[in-house]
């Protein structure tokens, strides 16, 4: 069953909708949440930018996880704002990104969970994000103590990884960070075929050097489309099940 919200972001002064993905739940059980960056790609391949969707719903289902797909905050025409909280260059805004991330802390999560029977702490949370959305997902994860698990994928830290590794060693959280990452990608003719690769390796490294529970997922065919993160999610709902006892394995 699907729910849609109607939400005014204060911070980011932009109104969102939240696609909610309620699992059948027949034990009527609390239920672990994961949220979506660039949610019209998460449920259905009609409403998706490429007309590819991460299908979601069928994997959350079956782990018994709440869904939700987050639209309308982001700037097709600027991503770079929208999903990068770094200084690229003269025209790049990061607040847009910055103050999205205070109005999911603030207003998305606090809403999610006055609305349904989730749990609240942060062993129960998740939050996905692929490409420049991972470098989103990684900047929430360890900003604030909100998400246990970061399902970062195919991840653009190449474009501030300098910025973005030195935040992350400044503030180290018990967060588990599973990694995925295809051997062909190219998003952009800016870029090659390995430099998703290569960023993958390297914030891998940085994490495990740092202590942090980190895993990284390759698979040598894969290229930078939802079809191959849906796989690459499956799996990684398998691994949270079984981290986390209260999913459904």
């Amino acid at each position: 069953m699907f729910d849609t919200h109607n939400l005014t972001l204060t911070k980011s002064n932009v109104n969102v909708t939240l696609k909610v993905f309620i699992p059948d739940n027949k034990k009527n059980e609390k239920l672990p949440t994961m949220y979506f960056f660039d949610g019209q790609n998460t449920y259905f391949d009609e409403e998706a930018t490429y007309k590819r969707s991460l299908r979601a719903h069928k994997y959350l289902n079956k782990r018994n996880i709440l869904g939700v797909a987050i639209t309308g905050y982001y700037n097709e025409d600027d991503r770079d704002s929208t999903y990068c909280p770094y200084k690229l260059y003269e025209e790049h805004n990061p607040d847009i990104c910055i103050n999205f991330i205070d109005d999911l802390k603030d207003i998305i999560i606090p809403f999610i969970q006055s609305k349904y029977n989730v749990y609240t702490d942060r062993n129960h949370q998740i939050l996905y994000g692929s490409s420049l959305a991972a470098i989103t997902a990684l900047y929430a994860g360890f900003k604030y103590d909100l998400f246990k698990y970061i399902a970062s994928f195919s991840t653009a830290s190449f474009i501030c990884e300098k910025e973005l590794f030195n935040f992350i060693k400044e503030n180290k959280k018990g967060v588990d960070v599973y990694l995925y990452v295809g051997g062909n990608e190219k998003s952009d003719s800016k870029f090659n075929e390995l430099d998703y690769l290569l960023a993958a390796n390297k914030l891998f490294d940085l994490l495990r050097l740092n202590n942090m529970t980190t895993t990284l997922k390759v698979r040598k065919k894969g290229i930078h489309n939802e079809k191959d993160w849906q796989n690459a999610l499956k799996k990684f709902l398998k691994y949270y099940s079984k981290q986390n006892k209260s999913s459904v394995d």
